[in-house]
């Protein structure tokens, strides 16, 4: 999931940008299981619960264009 939200073009030309946004970034955010092992997925070999569970990841960031 990705939000972002583009700042408005008369608060940048103090700054002498044309365009600029923030964002925030998610992945892996919510598993919904009832599974009881370390993660729902199966691992190479077969056997569940013989890998680390997916991490979850958190990204912001801003993108300005000049």
């Amino acid at each position: 999931m990705r939000l972002s939200y583009n700042i408005p073009s008369a608060w940048l030309r103090s700054l002498n940008l044309q365009s600029a946004r923030v964002y925030v970034s998610g992945d892996n955010l919510l598993t919904l299981t009832d599974f009881s092992g370390m993660d729902p997925e199966v691992g190479l070999d077969g056997v569940a619960g013989t890998k680390y569970p997916i991490s979850r990841k958190v990204i912001f960031g801003v993108g300005v264009s000049f």
